[in-house]
């Protein structure tokens, strides 16, 4: 379950096996980021992604085949403006910390951030997702393969040692998976293990992935944001991300969590409101990107 550097990097061939078809992989456009007060102009390493079939993901795998960058101008502006933000934090932190992508998809968050030396975890459930997130992290060369530790696919929970059934929640987007199970016990979709993030962080065979500073969090569940935190205590009391940004408005219930019971404050928010910026402690705004 739990790997660092050691992803077995397979040939696009045997990929092809894995998706049925030859496999897609697109180019995702770098950016530049303008400097503000403490914080230096830095670029976004554009990067290979392994990608679904255009037909069956129209939001990410189309628009990076067809342009680079999402179809959709406003949620391609947040990943933007997240993705700056959380490089210019780690650039500005000490050279070991690292961040976390909890539901990480097909790395669209992360491999610009790997690519540009930094060390991460990434968490991602659909097996469709997970390979392509693989093979990805694969093509950014062995350096990359280091700094990542991936734990895919697994879906995280406020319990282990369980299984979740995953399915695609809307059709031409991957990104939509739904946890759910038919009433006969029978999973009609891709049936995968579940793991507190507790277990993973302090019980791996890294013993802990958060003796080094956790600077930064995003999170992406589809909603399951607050069950993934309940069983993320001691990742949040002891490694303390620093920042977390987070699918779902300040009234959620994973935000209010966090204000609530870990002392987070909100920074900003993105999407009119629907996806959120919070910071451990004072909460005094971050000026960086976006």
């Amino acid at each position: 379950m739990l790997q660092r550097g050691v992803l077995g990097c397979a040939q696009p061939d045997k990929l092809g096996v894995l998706a049925g078809r030859p496999v897609l992989v697109a180019n995702m456009t770098g950016f530049h980021v303008a400097s503000t007060a403490g914080s230096p102009a830095l670029y976004v390493p554009s990067v290979s992604v392994y990608v679904h079939p255009p037909a069956e993901d129209r939001l990410i795998s189309k628009g990076l085949l067809e342009h680079g960058s999402w179809s959709h101008r406003n949620n391609e502006k947040t990943r933007r403006t997240v993705v700056g933000l959380m490089l210019q934090l780690l650039t500005q932190s000490t050279p070991a910390a690292i961040f976390m992508d909890i539901g990480a998809n097909i790395g669209t968050f992360s491999l610009p951030l790997l690519a540009a030396g930094y060390s991460g975890l990434l968490v991602e459930a659909s097996p469709r997702n997970a390979w392509r997130l693989r093979a990805s992290i694969c093509a950014l060369g062995p350096i990359a393969h280091s700094h990542a530790v991936v734990v895919a696919p697994v879906a995280l929970s406020s319990t282990s040692n369980g299984t979740a059934c995953m399915k695609l929640a809307k059709s031409q987007n991957m990104g939509t998976m739904s946890v759910t199970v038919n009433e006969s016990g029978y999973c009609d979709g891709d049936e995968v293990p579940t793991a507190q993030l507790d277990d993973i962080v302090f019980g791996g065979t890294d013993a802990t992935l958060c003796s080094s500073p956790v600077v930064a969090l995003k999170i992406d569940v589809e909603q399951h944001e607050q069950e993934v935190f309940l069983g993320a205590d001691r990742v949040l009391r002891h490694c303390k991300p620093q920042h977390i940004f987070i699918e779902g408005g300040p009234g959620t219930p994973a935000v209010k969590l966090l204000m609530e019971k870990y002392k987070y404050t909100i920074v900003q928010t993105f999407e009119r409101g629907r996806d959120t910026h919070l910071a451990l402690g004072s909460g005094r705004p971050f000026r960086g990107a976006g």
